[in-house]
């Protein structure tokens, strides 16, 4: 009788479990899962927006893709609005209002893989260019332009 070597079965689960998670997280983001189709034209697409609504949209019919190279364009898109076009996104702050989901991606794609250039002049834009009632959102932009360039200034 042969022996099966231990372990071997917690191997070949861990395994198992590692290769099925990303695809678990997708589907979990919204309930859909994004089909190569839409990765393609995700990432085509992601670093793109040059408005807010235009952001916006991608978001709506993309935001199940958002991960590894699309993540990094939307991150790319995101800060590059909120760097070089703040006044135009304070314009538009009523579809960030209405729509918890879309604010909360717009805050999260505020992270270490743009510049500390970029990201010192978000902290500036919502520090200095905010009022009324944005300021809540302002302060959380802030905040997380701030956490970014600290994790990126931490990066060896």
């Amino acid at each position: 009788m042969t022996k099966k070597p231990r372990g071997s079965w917690s191997v070949r689960a861990m395994v198992l479990c590692l290769v099925t998670m990303p695809l678990s997280f997708h589907a979990l983001a919204d309930g859909r899962i994004c089909t190569k189709q839409e990765a393609r034209a995700a990432e085509a697409v992601a670093a793109t927006a040059r408005s807010l609504e235009q952001l916006h949209r991608q978001f709506e019919r993309y935001s199940h893709c958002d991960d590894g190279a699309i993540a990094e364009g939307f991150s790319e898109a995101v800060t590059w609005l909120l760097a070089e076009r703040w006044q135009d996104v304070l314009r538009s702050y009523k579809v960030l209002k209405h729509d918890s989901a879309f604010r909360m991606f717009v805050i999260r794609h505020i992270d270490e893989t743009v510049p500390t250039e970029r990201l010192n002049r978000i902290a500036e834009n919502a520090s200095k260019r905010c009022s009324g009632s944005t300021k809540d959102f302002c302060r959380d932009i802030e905040m997380a332009a701030k956490k970014a360039a600290h994790a990126e200034s931490d990066t060896p």
